[in-house]
């Protein structure tokens, strides 16, 4: 299954929107962007991930506070150039631990990873060419962090609180 079928922005912002109200403006692109609140439906259960995916969310909310303000290209690209970075080093250490545990959906997983890194760098070339609005820039990393953490971290999250459980059960 090609992973760029399984995200549908659509479909996930009309999730996201009845999950979070206040997330997604209704008068797009007129309507400055929200910031994503950090709220206990990301919560995945394993601390790491929790700590990164709050940093994931406060790196996001500074493109979207930059994008409101209005910032220049070259101040908004060097904010995206911190996501891919932190991104590839957060997205690396949840499959290495997914890895260690067997997590059945690792191969899933990589894949919306690989799929959205490249989104994630077509972003940011089209942003530098002056070829897409900063503000759908900043939309769809609010859509597809969040569409991923609640529907697929999530999952490794139950997973690995049962792995954990059972190992306590063992000793």
């Amino acid at each position: 299954m090609e992973s760029e079928e399984q995200f549908n922005p659509r479909q996930t912002r009309e999730i996201i929107a009845g999950l979070f109200p206040n997330a997604i403006p209704k008068q797009y692109p007129n309507a400055e962007l929200s910031l994503v609140q950090w709220s206990k439906a990301f919560i995945v259960g394993e601390n790491t991930i929790d700590t990164q995916h709050r940093i994931l969310i406060d790196t996001i909310n500074e493109f979207t506070s930059a994008v409101n303000q209005k910032k220049t290209t070259t101040e908004l690209i060097e904010i995206l150039n911190h996501i891919v970075q932190y991104t590839s080093y957060h997205f690396r250490f949840e499959e290495e631990m997914m890895e260690q545990n067997h997590y059945p959906e690792l191969e899933f997983h990589r894949e919306q990873h690989l799929w959205f890194i490249r989104k994630l760098i077509e972003e940011h070339s089209d942003l530098d060419k002056a070829s897409i609005d900063p503000t759908e820039v900043a939309m769809f990393l609010q859509t597809w962090l969040l569409s991923h953490v609640l529907m697929t971290d999530t999952g490794f999250g139950e997973f690995i609180t049962q792995v954990n459980e059972n190992a306590k059960e063992q000793k």
